[in-house]
């Protein structure tokens, strides 16, 4: 059997590689949308669908260091490409000519005047594969911003959603706006506060320090962090892996129907937490703590920047309890 030490640096490994390929592939993706849009001809179809093909071909070899969301993600998304390949297709492929036919008997075009064979239904390229299927929105690569559902640009009703790379940002996506997220991934935040409202799926997270999050949603997992707080309304039980100094509240779900909310209510249920670093079941995580109230309500009020030393403040009252 390997050591726990071992054990451990093959999961950082692993980790390292998932979070590298994560980016690489959704790069690759994100170029074959473009070019599917921008395509003119069946021949450059031909090429994507090749490349499709071997993206998928890589998904598959780097199914063993992937966890099971990003595995599920990635063929969501693979799908979703292909789709919107195919509605390509039915656009720039030349239609069947018409082929001469012998001239019926008068007998049988009485029959078939009689009874008309159904009609194949048009094609409604407006409500297409190529329109309905949306790619993920996402925020990546700021510090020191406030983001809002304004600075997504979209015109979409529902889709994920991916928040990459931010330091010092407040992301505040209450809205009454008619968009809904299925499901969100975050990576490599710091010192942020993140609003999300409801999310209709799951919401993961990875290699968070200093940070706030707000949500409610069906499925929350949190993944090499540190000094994180998570106010959270769900039915399901969280779960983390390879992090320290987290501290979980339960909010209602009337706390993210606006962004006026301040969070003073109580909460409605005991959260249930699994911590898969920890294997003695009959004495509490040292990771984790739970509080009845978020510590500092205020911050989650009007969307504003966040301050580092606020931020420092709420995670070190937080600590002293832990």
């Amino acid at each position: 059997m390997a050591s726990t030490s071992s054990l451990g640096a093959s999961g950082s490994t692993n980790a390292a590689q998932a979070q590298q390929f994560y980016s690489q592939f959704n790069e690759q993706l994100q170029d074959l949308r473009r070019r599917i849009e921008e395509s003119t001809s069946p021949d450059e179809l031909q090429h994507i669908g090749s490349d499709l093909a071997q993206a998928r071909a890589s998904l598959t070899e780097s199914t063993s260091i992937l966890p099971s969301y990003d595995r599920q993600l990635h063929e969501t998304n693979l799908k979703h490409i292909n789709d919107r390949l195919d509605a390509k297709r039915g656009t720039l492929l030349p239609k069947k000519g018409f082929a001469f036919q012998r001239k019926a008997k008068p007998a049988a075009s009485k029959a078939a005047l009689a009874t008309p064979s159904p009609a194949a239904p048009p094609v409604n390229t407006n409500n297409s594969a190529s329109s309905a299927i949306t790619p993920f929105l996402s925020l990546t690569d700021r510090s020191k911003e406030l983001l809002t559902i304004a600075s997504l640009e979209t015109h979409h009703t529902r889709s994920d959603l991916h928040l990459l790379n931010l330091s010092y940002c407040t992301v505040d996506l209450r809205s009454p706006s008619s968009l809904v997220l299925q499901a969100v991934q975050v990576r490599n935040l710091d010192h942020c506060i993140v609003q999300l409202g409801n999310v209709d799926g799951s919401v993961m997270v990875h290699d968070c320090t200093s940070c706030l999050f707000v949500l409610g949603c069906r499925q929350f997992r949190i993944h090499t962090s540190t000094k994180v707080s998570v106010a959270i309304h769900t039915s399901s039980i969280a779960t983390m892996e390879h992090c320290s100094s987290l501290t979980f509240t339960v909010i209602t779900a009337s706390s993210l129907e606006s962004a006026s909310t301040t969070l003073e209510e109580e909460a409605s249920s005991k959260l249930r937490v699994q911590d898969f670093d920890h294997i003695n079941e009959s004495e509490p995580s040292q990771n984790w703590t739970s509080t009845d109230r978020v510590q500092s309500p205020n911050l989650f009020a009007a969307p504003t920047l966040p301050h580092p030393a606020g931020l420092e403040l709420l995670f070190n009252a937080q600590q002293q309890q832990m």
